[in-house]
């Protein structure tokens, strides 16, 4: 019983695990929405949503629109691109 225990913790840590690092890398490097020019929040608002995502909080800094979102009890921080709509990974500020 120990084993089928331990077994279902490990294999539900490594689907956890793999949709982290999916939701990770699905998007940064590339846009958001497929198409070209300008990205607006109610798009970005309309595709985090289909994605699943919730609690979803935008703001506008410059030409970059700072997304944060939960999916699955998971934070995700995105940066997006105003002009391009490219999603960029979250800066690191702990590098002092």
């Amino acid at each position: 019983m120990k084993r089928i225990l331990l077994a279902s913790i490990i294999g539900g840590c490594i689907v956890v695990g793999g949709t982290s690092i999916y939701s990770a890398t699905n998007w940064p490097g590339s846009r958001l929405i497929p198409g070209t020019g300008p990205i607006t929040e109610q798009q970005i608002r309309d595709k985090l949503t289909a994605d699943g995502f919730s609690n979803i909080q935008i703001t506008l800094q410059g030409n970059t629109f700072q997304t944060v979102a939960t999916r699955n009890g998971r934070p995700t921080i995105l940066e997006i691109d105003a002009q391009s709509g490219i999603v960029h990974q979250d800066r690191d500020d702990d590098e002092d």
